[in-house]
């Protein structure tokens, strides 16, 4: 999760150093770019960004922490690079240790919440947000914080080569995944199949493996056309991340047990609901989790949480492929109509090709929300979006992550990359 890890510098040619004696100052501090050559093209001299500690070097430098005495010093450029614990920060936000972690609520209920039907638990969960505070953090639908760290960080650098993120000198990765919350994902199968083939896109589907009955036939179907098969959950009653380790683990392995004729790589939580021990579970059993988007609002999760990164990561030997699109389940519950939300992607997707990163949208094909005309059609304006991109990456996610991991891997010697077919070096 290093800077040096995230860009693939060589550890031998540049010379960082701490500020000493760390200690805890958890906020919402505003952070200040003086140096206008560190300040980013697609961002701003000033944002809002979490903290949950740094070191108190009262010094105006290129980069600066706003305080109440004196600017506080959180990255300067002298004879070498000095931070203020950089990559500690941007650990904390990457794993959402900013987050007031409480069970929600639905979990508690004695029944299965997917009893209620799908509008009355619309209305019960807008009148409990009326009750929530808004943290301010991170920003919704883009949130730049660590890019923003990141893109200051590598442009404190002198001429120093770094691993491009994506292979044969692509600029953007785009990646499509389904989350089939009900049965009726079945009776919409080909209806999506016939928008991603007709503009040349793969993607993976994400079955419960405990909830409905699974349609083998058509599963088969889906992995011999290309497609690949996930895992979303257990029976998508969300309680799975706070269940004791032991009882989460063996639920884990039951559902990729279910489904292991299909060799599913990858999971994606129900209701994205997660904590740093459930992904570290899943660390165990995939090759890559999705269950993490880079920022999100209004979730039973929290009110914002996210991990403010449209790059994926690696957490232990598991890649983490953030889920950078907002969803259109969130998007429809926000009454947005579909030229709204078909804006709001592109202004997105603009932001993730101005800095490199990944394109992870998820489309929910059952018939309550996705699988019908009126978003089908809204599904394939976006893909149409998506297929003009120049210099993209279209991709299944289990070949980004392998892709991610290798690159996670493989080092700069010399002029050359070692380890990694495809792989390509860019300057500072």
């Amino acid at each position: 999760m290093s800077l040096i890890d995230h860009w693939k510098i060589p550890k031998k040619k540049i010379t960082i150093q701490n500020y000493k004696n760390y200690r805890t100052n958890k906020g919402l501090y505003t952070i200040e770019i003086k140096n206008k050559d560190l300040v980013p093209g697609w961002g701003n001299k000033r944002l809002k960004i979490w903290l949950n500690g740094f070191s108190r070097e009262y010094k105006d430098a290129d980069c600066n922490i706003i305080s109440n005495k004196r600017p506080i010093s959180l990255l300067s450029i002298e004879k070498k690079v000095m931070t203020n614990h950089l990559d500690r920060i941007i650990e904390d936000i990457l794993l959402e240790r900013y987050i007031k972690r409480k069970k929600p609520l639905f979990t508690k209920l004695p029944f299965d919440y997917t009893k209620i039907p799908p509008k009355v638990r619309v209305g019960l969960f807008n009148i409990l947000l009326k009750f929530k505070k808004d943290p301010g953090f991170p920003e919704w639908p883009i949130d730049k914080s660590v890019e923003t760290l990141r893109h200051v960080f590598i442009r404190s650098l002198p001429k120093t080569p770094y691993i491009r993120f994506w292979p044969n000198k692509k600029e953007t990765a785009a990646i499509i995944t389904h989350d089939c919350d009900s049965s009726s994902s079945f009776r919409t199968m080909d209806k999506v199949l016939e928008i991603e083939e007709r503009y040349n896109f793969k993607s993976s589907w994400n079955f419960v493996p405990k909830k409905y009955k699974l349609n083998i036939k058509k599963i088969k179907e889906l992995k011999r056309r290309g497609f690949e098969i996930g895992v979303h959950g257990y029976n998508h009653q969300g309680k799975m991340p706070f269940l004791p380790k032991r009882q989460a683990e063996i639920m884990i392995r039951d559902a990729k047990d279910i489904l292991k004729d299909f060799d599913p790589k990858g999971f994606r939580s129900a209701l994205l609901q997660r904590n740093e021990q459930f992904l570290n579970l899943l660390s165990q059993q995939f090759n890559y989790d999705s269950s993490v988007p880079d920022t999100d609002i209004y979730s039973p999760l929290a009110f914002r949480n996210g991990c403010s990164t449209v790059f994926p990561f690696m957490i232990n030997n598991m890649v983490e492929l953030p889920l950078t699109m907002p969803q259109e389940w969130r998007l429809i519950r926000m009454d947005m109509n579909t030229n709204r939300m078909l804006d709001l992607w592109k202004d997105k997707i603009s932001y993730i090709r101005s800095v490199n990163g990944l394109i992870n949208i998820n489309m929910h094909p059952d018939d309550f929300i996705s699988g019908n005309d009126k978003y089908l059609n809204l599904y394939e304006r976006l893909l149409k979006e998506i297929s003009k991109i120049e210099n993209a990456w279209t991709t299944l996610p289990n070949k980004a992550a392998l892709w991610w991991e290798k690159r996670d891997k493989a080092e700069i010697k010399g002029d050359k990359i070692i380890n990694l077919k495809g792989g390509s070096i860019d300057y500072t």
